[in-house]
Parts: structure tokens; C-alpha cells; sequence
């Protein structure tokens, strides 16, 4: 009977192994699903350039999720001739994410920049990568790359950096009224291209 108690207490310490292994595996595998889809791009911005002079720029920016949904909405009036979106890149399993960071110009040195990530800084989770059915492993490893980057921001880890795209005045600039979109792409690389 001792056995039979004992063998029983094992299958079922065995049985509840495999269904965590499985439950692991699910998650791994969804996961990985997100990761793919992420894989080729993603549009974290847009931004549309009303008017500009030598002296100031008046522009809007929207920033979006994972899904293409609208999440934040600003207007901004800056000093200076050229306009810089700068991305804070960081490394996670074959490949990168990219969060809009700040925006500065010719006349605004990048440590006075305005800030962006209050835009998208939900109750810690980054909304640039929400996305709908989003499971909460998911939503937990996201929060955990995002908390990462902040306190790579703060000065404490240095895996992470920095990546500015801009217009150059004299070469070429962008266009007012064109509305422009930022492709971020986990493989590496970000760049601005026309809606």
C-alpha cells in the first residue's frame, strides 16, 4: 500500500512536471511568434513637419502600438533648422527594439531633448508593443526589456545605444505637410521613409 501511495505521489509530481514543461514551451512558442512578427519592421512613429523657418520648427507626432492603433498624439513648436528623433536600441535574443527616445534639433543639444517615452510609459509597460491577444508572458518579458532600458538611461548597464535619424538643412530636409513614418527593424537598422 506504501508503494502503491508512493508511486501514485511520484506520477502525479511527474504529470504536473510535463504539464509545466508544456506550459513553458507554449509560452516560449508565442514568444516567439511575437518576436516574429516583429522581425521585419514596425512603425513606432509618424511625424509631420507644419512649418518651419531658420529659426523654429512646428511639427506633430503620433506614436503608435504593435497593431498599428494610435496611442499618443503631440504638437511641438522647437528652436533650430534640423529636426533629430533619437532612438534608444536595445539588444534582446537575435535582434533589437527600438524605443523613441527623445527629439532634439541643431539647437537643442540631445541631453535637453524632449522626451518621449512618457508617451507610451504605461504603468511600466512600453504600448509601442502592445499587440491584440497579447499574453501576459508576453506583456511580463516586455516590461522587463523596458525597465531594462531605463535603467540602461540611468546610467547603470551600457548594452544599450543610442541612434538619431534627422534631416540635414542644406542637403536635404523634410518636407512640410509630408507625413513621414520611422521604420524600426529588429534585424537592426532605423529609417524614416514617406507614409
Amino acid at each position: 500500500m506504501k508503494k502503491l501511495k508512493i508511486f501514485g505521489i511520484l506520477s502525479l509530481i511527474l504529470f504536473v512536471s510535463i504539464g509545466c514543461l508544456e506550459e513553458q514551451k507554449r509560452k516560449i512558442a508565442y514568444l516567439s511568434l511575437q518576436a516574429e512578427k516583429l522581425q521585419k519592421e514596425y512603425v513606432p512613429l509618424k511625424f509631420k513637419i507644419n512649418e518651419r523657418s531658420n529659426e523654429v520648427i512646428r511639427f506633430e507626432v503620433k506614436l503608435f502600438d504593435a497593431d498599428a492603433n494610435e496611442i499618443a498624439y503631440q504638437k511641438y513648436e522647437l528652436h533650430g533648422k534640423e529636426l533629430a528623433f533619437d532612438f534608444y536600441v536595445m539588444p534582446i535574443k537575435d535582434g533589437f527594439l527600438s524605443f523613441p527616445y527623445q527629439i532634439f534639433t541643431d539647437e537643442i543639444a540631445p541631453e535637453n531633448g524632449i522626451p518621449l517615452l512618457n508617451l507610451y510609459d504605461k504603468n511600466g509597460f512600453p504600448e509601442l508593443f502592445r499587440q491584440k491577444n497579447m499574453q501576459q508572458a508576453a506583456e511580463i518579458e516586455l516590461k522587463s526589456v523596458f525597465l531594462q532600458m531605463k535603467a540602461n538611461i540611468a546610467g547603470t548597464d551600457s548594452t544599450a545605444f543610442g541612434n538619431a535619424v534627422h534631416d540635414v538643412f542644406g542637403l536635404k530636409q523634410f518636407e512640410i505637410n509630408t507625413v513621414y513614418k520611422i521604420v524600426a527593424r529588429t534585424k537592426g537598422g532605423i529609417e524614416i521613409v514617406t507614409n
